[in-house]
């Protein structure tokens, strides 16, 4: 299995903008965020924070197109939030799109299949909207979509977001020589806290220049995880992950020395 197979989709929400008069705006009180233009683009805008409303600077936010004709450079806009976590999306076009957490630059300086965040509900106005999946499960996240209106822009739009749990981990020999830049297979096994159930994840990752690789997971639970490279292998202790947790500090030792 590749590293893209072995890695999780993009964490996806789905909602409606919906044409700005049905939401009454101008009407009454009720500051609506659709506001109308006459241009034909649209404007997506507010800001992301996390589950403690504190904001989340310098993250990645994608809206890409559904529509498999589309041309590849008007298939996907992308957008980093400012140091108040503030964001603006601009020229979006009629159409139906998909909006996510962007990829990353891991450990390697490449790009990662996987967001280092998930979105746990956007809020809109008084609506609130929340993604249809569970967020720590291992089951893949079903890639929903919203609709834009041509000339109605969405503004003070809050996206609240969550860290994903990641295990980190260093590879070493005996004589504490690190695996350097190399594709090791590895398996990560986990049981529900309540002992109802569990799952596992299997694949291959290469390691970075000390040894190093890392993997995102989303299950609350307890963790074991085992590598193997050329017929050595080494297997660690269990550990707890709760939501948002990350263990960086794994050490797999493998049971012999460098072969020169």
């Amino acid at each position: 299995m590749n590293c893209r197979n072995f890695l999780h989709e993009i964490v996806l929400i789905s909602f409606v903008i919906a044409i700005c008069n049905l939401l009454g705006c101008g009407e009454g009180e009720y500051a609506s965020p659709f506001k109308s233009s006459e241009e034909g683009t649209a404007v997506f805008s507010g800001r992301v924070v996390d589950e403690n409303g504190d904001p989340v600077a310098d993250l990645a936010l994608a809206i890409q197109l559904n529509e498999v004709e589309t041309q590849v450079s008007e298939a996907k806009l992308e957008v980093e939030t400012d140091a108040s976590g503030r964001f603006s999306i601009t020229d979006i076009r009629a159409g139906s799109w998909r909006l996510s957490v962007a990829s990353y630059a891991g450990i390697n300086d490449e790009i990662n299949d996987e967001p280092a965040y998930g979105i746990l509900s956007i809020k809109i106005g008084e609506i609130s909207l929340k993604p249809d999946f569970d967020l720590h499960t291992l089951s893949s996240f079903d890639r929903t979509t919203f609709s834009i209106t041509p000339g109605v822009h969405v503004q003070d739009v809050e996206v609240v977001v969550q860290r994903r749990m990641r295990i980190g981990m260093k590879i070493l020999f005996t004589d504490g020589t690190p695996l350097v830049h190399k594709k090791v297979d590895i398996s990560i096994k986990t049981r529900d806290i309540d002992g109802r159930g569990g799952g596992s994840l299997k694949g291959s990752m290469s390691t970075n220049a000390q040894g190093y690789l890392e993997r995102y997971v989303n299950r609350i639970g307890f963790y074991t995880v085992s590598v193997e490279y050329n017929e050595v292998s080494a297997v660690s202790e269990e550990f707890l992950l709760n939501a948002g947790e990350r263990r960086e500090d794994l050490i797999l030792t493998f049971d012999s020395e460098p072969v020169p």
